[in-house]
Parts: structure tokens; sequence; C-alpha cells
């Protein structure tokens, strides 16, 4: 168990610590009961950061988009993910 993250969650954190996009996208799907989806081609980088659980999907997915080369469109129920 990684008490760093088990800490970071009892504080209202997602705690992100050299986890792959993927990784992120799963923690996002079941906080915010949305479905994700991948395009061809997106990479598959390592993000480190906290961001707090009470912030709104958009606010979430822009700071995603600003630490990595990444870009995301909301249709609906889906998180589309996608190559810049």
């Amino acid at each position: 168990v990684n008490t760093q993250q088990v800490i970071a969650w009892k504080n209202g954190l997602f705690d992100f610590d050299n986890v792959t996009l993927p990784e992120i996208m799963r923690q996002i799907e079941r906080w915010y009961k949305i479905n994700v989806a991948f395009n061809n081609g997106v990479t598959q980088g390592h993000y480190v950061g906290s961001i707090k659980r009470e912030s709104s999907i958009t606010e979430v997915l822009h700071m995603l988009e600003l630490a990595g080369d990444v870009k995301f469109k909301i249709s609906g129920q889906t998180i589309l993910v996608m190559k810049p």
C-alpha cells in the first residue's frame, strides 16, 4: 500500500506519483462517474502531482493538458483523450 496516496485520498486529493495517463483516467472515471476513450497515438507519459478531488472535471482535465502532451474533449458522459 502506498501510504502517500492513502493520506492524499483521505485529505481530498488525487495524488499522481509517476503514474501513466491510463491510470489517472481510471481514477477520474470512477470519481466523476464518466467513461473514457483513447484515440490512437496518445502518448503514454508519466505524471507527478496532486489535484483536489473537489475540482470540476474541466479543471482536472485542463491541469492534465497543461502538464502533458494531451487534449480532452467531453461529449455527454464520455471523455475523449487525444493528441493536441
